[in-house]
């Protein structure tokens, strides 16, 4: 999976590739703080704070004093050896590399399911820290993957409305889905006469 390190190593350039437009970020439509199913899939939903950027139909964009704020949702294959598994894994990977520390690991209720909240922070000398939240959860159509990335002082300050987007997660179990809306019946087809009739 490598999420967290992938954030934590690449969020400076995934910020200015979402910015490369600076001159028109005004432009960009606006969250309004209530809860949207996710494009591609109605029966899940989140809720993004009110006011960020949209700058894809499934990534946010925070502007603060203090830098941006990446948000993202997605739909990934779970791995092969499970959740956990991989984020154990990914952890691992994390704390050996040596230039960031674990922040937080723990569960989350998403309603009738579970995910899993990581967090990370970079430890490098030469930069101000960077954070980055990984929320991942296992359904029957997929794992959902939320992240939240940025500079560790902007995070701090708004943790209440990022760990709220983190746990708006929800996912509608299969019986819980709206039927889709019933066709129209399709008419009869009106046989041809076999002959002609005389007039």
């Amino acid at each position: 999976m490598r999420h967290l390190t992938r954030l934590l190593l690449l969020y400076a350039a995934l910020a200015l590739a979402a910015c490369s437009g600076v001159e028109t970020m005004d432009e960009l439509p606006k969250t309004d703080g209530l809860r949207h199913p996710l494009l591609g899939a109605p029966h899940v939903s989140v809720v993004v704070p009110k006011g960020l950027d949209v700058v894809q139909p499934l990534t946010w964009l925070w502007q603060t004093e203090d830098g941006s704020i990446l948000l993202t949702v997605r739909r990934e294959q779970e791995p092969a050896d499970g959740m956990n598994a991989g984020l154990d894994q990914e952890i691992r990977a994390l704390e050996q590399g040596g230039q960031a520390e674990l922040a937080d690991d723990r569960a989350v209720q998403l309603g009738d399911l579970e995910g899993r909240v990581v967090e990370a922070t970079t430890v490098r000398k030469d930069q101000p820290p960077t954070s980055a939240w990984l929320m991942v959860c296992v359904a029957e159509d997929g794992m959902y993957v939320l992240t939240v990335a940025g500079p560790a002082s902007a995070i701090k300050d708004r943790r209440p409305e990022l760990l709220a987007f983190i746990e708006s997660l929800r996912i509608a179990s299969p019986a819980d889905r709206p039927s889709p809306p019933p066709q129209a019946p399709v008419p009869d087809l009106v046989e041809p006469p076999t002959a002609v009739t005389p007039p």
